[in-house]
């Protein structure tokens, strides 16, 4: 073979190679990154992780990898709240909170978090996916003025301390309780005759530990993984409140999503989100036992003895009002009770 046929073939090589590398480059850039997050969202195990990652294979299965889903840890784009806004500005994308986290910038969803507003889970679902859950995805928008697109399970909130088996209502009598920073929780448990002391999540197990609270409310899986059980002794279990998270996500990159990827998204978002219930109700189980193995005693209230809880509890509503007005909060209540019918 001679010189310049060498050559030829040389350059020829050289002119596929650099069409596919611009091939595949241009499919990079065509290809639509979401940045999602949430508290726990990287943390192996945490079940916003687990949806996160389920999340992301159904968004790029459903978008014939049109979409890629980037996850970030927690604290990314700030503390909970800055992520709010990193979101409503377009930092973030998607975005998972605790609806009672969510509601300081829009308090429409503040009835989620009222005490015995839910009996079942069932009855979130029957609300959200309803014209009910329309109208409160409009309300978020003008509020917040980013789009809520998914109620995520994070489980029932029990009761633990360090002190006593709580029986009764008059048990709970002077516990210091930490509670979050929230004026529901702050009237909740003082209606139980509880010392409610505010303390941030990443404080909670140092202050059980030195007895700067005696217990904690908290789902099950949390004190289970994050072992609160070398430092409480006791949990009841009681249904006063279930513990429903928010997805928000961006306005302005929803509504430039193609319906194909519009449609990847929410369908994805749907089904992880209900992947995620039977993962937070396995885990249930699964943190129960570890806790029970680990010394902790559990008493579960009798339906006679929770009424009485919930009659105290539901008697604080009236002053809860300043956060969603009372109209709403009708409102919202009428629709449970209506789809539960």
């Amino acid at each position: 073979m001679n010189k310049k046929i060498r050559i030829l073939i040389c350059i020829v090589c050289m002119l596929v190679l650099f069409c596919i590398v611009a091939g595949n480059s241009a499919l990079a850039q065509d290809k639509l990154v979401m940045k999602v997050s949430g508290d726990g969202a990287t943390v192996q195990g945490n079940d916003t992780a687990e949806k996160f990652k389920m999340f992301k294979y159904l968004t790029e299965l459903y978008s014939d990898g049109g979409i890629e889903v980037k996850i970030f840890p927690e604290g990314t784009f700030g503390g909970s709240q800055e992520a709010v806004l990193a979101v409503r500005d377009g930092e973030c994308h998607l975005f998972k909170q605790a609806s009672n986290n969510f509601a300081v910038h829009a308090p429409s969803i503040w009835p989620f978090s009222f005490p015995y507003m839910f009996e079942d889970y069932s009855q979130v679902k029957e609300l959200v996916s309803g014209p009910f859950g329309e109208k409160i995805q409009e309300r978020v928008l003008k509020e917040a003025g980013v789009r809520v697109v998914g109620f995520p399970y994070s489980g029932w909130r029990v009761i633990s301390n360090s002190v006593k088996p709580l029986k009764t209502l008059e048990d709970m009598k002077g516990l210091k309780i930490r509670v979050p920073k929230s004026a529901i929780y702050l009237e909740t448990f003082k209606a139980w005759g509880s010392s409610p002391t505010p303390i941030g999540w990443n404080e909670t197990f140092i202050s059980l530990q030195q007895g700067v609270a005696d217990g904690f409310d908290c789902p099950i899986n949390a004190i289970g993984s994050f072992r609160f059980y070398e430092v409480q002794d006791y949990i009841t279990n009681l249904k006063y409140l279930c513990l429903v998270s928010t997805d928000i996500i961006n306005e302005q990159f929803w509504q430039d999503l193609s319906p194909k990827h519009k449609d990847a998204v929410q369908r994805a978002l749907n089904e992880s989100n209900e992947w995620v219930q039977g993962y937070v109700e396995w885990g249930v189980d699964k943190w129960s036992n570890v806790c029970k193995e680990n010394g902790m005693e559990f008493y579960d209230l009798p339906p006679e003895e929770e009424a009485r809880w919930k009659e105290a509890a539901r008697a604080i509503w009236p002053k809860l009002y300043e956060l969603a007005d009372e109209a709403w909060v009708e409102e919202f209540l009428q629709a449970v009770e209506g789809n539960s019918k």
